[in-house]
């Protein structure tokens, strides 16, 4: 948890902008839109939970005058579960239409969109895994509907249908 203590009320939405985790790559914030915020390509598997360091969001004053912030993720999160008795070591998530799903990107705080990536269409998620458990992707949103694949050891699933990655939202890939 953070506490942010001020004296002073902000004007809304944008006079004011808290970005968690703190990352020395979000180098500017500039009419509403946040340059160079990022989701790596590789990131750490967590049983239960997703790799920390990406973890992306944005707190804005709730209203005009306002004091008091209120923190949004501006990712997405893809969920699976590994079932079996064959645990990887790596697990890849591909956006099967080529979209953007990591990688360097500017973020619409006013408007909570993404514009303007220049990324990458796969992440690695990798790390010690154990069967049974759940495991979580951070994705750039996009407003492009697509579908995804897993891979996992070779063995590739894909998604039934189309879906459209929306910012503060939690996927499940399933099993």
């Amino acid at each position: 948890t953070a506490e942010f203590t001020n004296d002073a009320a902000f004007s809304a939405p944008t006079s004011l902008l808290a970005v968690y985790p703190h990352r020395g790559d979000v180098q500017e914030f500039n009419e509403g839109k946040i340059n160079n915020f990022r989701v790596a390509g590789g990131q750490t598997a967590v049983a239960g939970s997703f790799d920390p360091t990406m973890a992306g969001a944005v707190g804005l004053p709730v209203s005009e005058g306002s004091t008091e912030l209120k923190f949004t993720s501006v990712h997405a999160l893809i969920g699976f579960t590994l079932v079996g008795e064959t645990v990887p070591t790596t697990v890849t998530l591909v956006n099967d239409k080529g979209t953007m799903i990591a990688g360097l990107y500017e973020y619409d705080v006013v408007n909570n969109k993404v514009i303007n990536t220049g990324a990458a269409p796969s992440i690695n998620l990798t790390g010690s895994f154990e069967s049974g458990k759940t495991y979580y992707f951070v994705v750039i949103p996009h407003e492009t509907a697509t579908t995804l694949s897993l891979q996992i050891d070779g063995i590739t699933a894909k998604t039934s249908k189309e879906i459209t990655i929306e910012p503060n939202k939690i996927y499940n890939f399933g099993e």
